[in-house]
């Protein structure tokens, strides 16, 4: 399994509840990757959104704050300044 998600959270204002969702649909063993746009990058594509015109840029902390509640995943991180994106890639521990 594999889950992909990039640079479509920004626009999600629920964007916590589709990482839940994400996550769980991936199976032990499975991976996945998410990546936003993080502080610093432009408004971009607010047409697109589910709620016309929202847009916000995620952080490392707040990513990483939904991702720290769930115990069965390992995960790993950057945050280049150019392009300002946010990037998490990881794997959904296979069960005990």
């Amino acid at each position: 399994d594999l889950w992909l998600c990039c640079n479509t959270l920004e626009r999600d204002p629920y964007w916590d509840q589709s990482i839940r969702a994400g996550l769980n649909a991936v199976r032990p063993g499975g991976r996945f990757l998410l990546s936003v746009a993080g502080p610093g990058y432009a408004e971009h594509e607010v047409h697109s959104a589910p709620q016309e015109g929202y847009y916000r840029n995620l952080s490392v902390a707040e990513i990483a704050s939904v991702l720290f509640g769930r115990m069965n995943l390992t995960f790993s991180f950057d945050a280049p300044s150019q392009p300002p994106d946010v990037r998490f890639w990881g794997s959904i521990k296979e069960d005990a």
